[in-house]
């Protein structure tokens, strides 16, 4: 009976051992298969994510690519601050020149992000080569707020107030102004166009270049009248349709002809002083035979008529840095640009 029972127990036990290993085997080996489906699923999601984000990466480089390489059309040759520019900071100077020139009245992305610093380096160069865009004043910009960096820009095109800003809906007030000094420099535009073809084309009749030069240095000189009421329109519409300006009115309208005569001519910012004091002033730097020279129109224009009106001077009419140094300094943006060292077309008027 006890030799029974043992063989009882022990096929009891057998059993329970079956069971549990049974039970171990459901719960271990089974229940993977269970979620199979689902692991495989995911993970083909992934797969197929991955890919689409890489196939857009791929697409967004190769537009990128197509587009930058489309950009060869700004000459580096008469655009003297362009070419102080790296290949990322040129291609935000495209961004801001192409909506500039196209009116655009609403935000863009910018095709590099860029410090705020060098993003206002950037507009500064795309004002200064292009005195054509007269009617470019500033801009707006979104920036991340964890780089600080730049990546979206709106043009603006007219003239703000400091009350301004405090606009409620201030993007939709700007944009409405923006309509409506757009539809008012369109009309400019052609208005400008006609009077800078009409004097290129004169120009063009001469066959050197410094016969080009001098012919638009005493046009402008004839033309223009200095009047310090025109600060607010240092432009070359205003000194060319209005015939008033300041000095950076006269040098943006001798840059702009000059350019269109395809003669490297640069703008220059910087200080000037005589006797009556020192003050903030403009001129250019002109390109010949592989020289630079400074001319300023501004200053000789016989503003007091002690000369006479009719009387041009030369005194600033190709002179290198050494001369004009005496009474001109360069301001910091247009220190790069090249000295002035010519002397062979200094001193051939009187």
């Amino acid at each position: 009976m006890k030799e029974k029972n043992k063989k009882i127990l022990k096929n009891l036990l057998i059993v329970i051992i079956c069971i549990f290993c049974c039970s171990c085997s459901i719960h271990f080996n089974l229940s993977p298969f269970d979620n199979y489906d689902y692991y495989d699923s995911n993970l083909k999601y992934i797969e197929e994510e991955n890919k689409r984000l890489e196939e857009e990466k791929a697409k967004k480089e190769a537009e990128l690519k197509k587009k930058i390489e489309s950009r060869n059309y700004i000459d580096e040759r008469l655009n003297g601050y362009f070419g102080l520019l790296n290949n990322n900071e040129r291609q935000i100077y495209y961004d801001i020149y192409e909506n500039a020139n196209n009116f655009n009245n609403d935000f863009f992305d910018l095709t590099y992000r860029v410090s705020i610093e060098r993003l206002q380096n950037i507009f500064r160069s795309v004002v200064y080569d292009n005195p054509d865009l007269f009617w470019l004043k500033t801009y707006w910009y979104y920036k991340d707020q964890d780089t600080k960096e730049v990546y979206s820009v709106m043009l603006i095109y007219y003239d703000r107030k400091p009350e301004e800003e405090s606009s409620e809906n201030i993007v939709d007030f700007v944009k409405e102004k923006n309509k409506v000094a757009i539809e008012e420099n369109q009309i400019k535009k052609e208005q400008f166009n006609i009077v800078v073809n009409n004097i290129v084309n004169i120009a063009n009749n001469y066959n050197s270049v410094l016969e080009k030069e001098k012919y638009v240095h005493d046009y402008l000189v004839n033309s223009i009248t200095y009047d310090e009421n025109m600060h607010s329109d240092q432009s070359p519409y205003g000194a060319l349709i209005y015939n008033k300006s300041v000095c950076a009115g006269y040098a943006k309208a001798f840059q702009l002809i000059m350019k269109k005569l395809n003669i490297p001519t640069f703008y220059i910012s910087g200080e000037a002083w005589n006797e009556k004091g020192q003050s903030l002033h403009a001129w250019n730097l002109i390109q010949i035979d592989n020289e630079y020279y400074n001319i300023d129109v501004t200053w000789d224009d016989p503003i007091n008529n002690y000369y006479g009106k009719n009387r041009i001077r030369y005194t600033y009419f190709n002179v290198s840095d050494e001369v004009i140094s005496k009474n001109h300094l360069r301001g910091e943006f247009s220190t790069n640009l090249p000295s002035a060292l010519g002397t062979k077309y200094s001193n051939l008027y009187k």
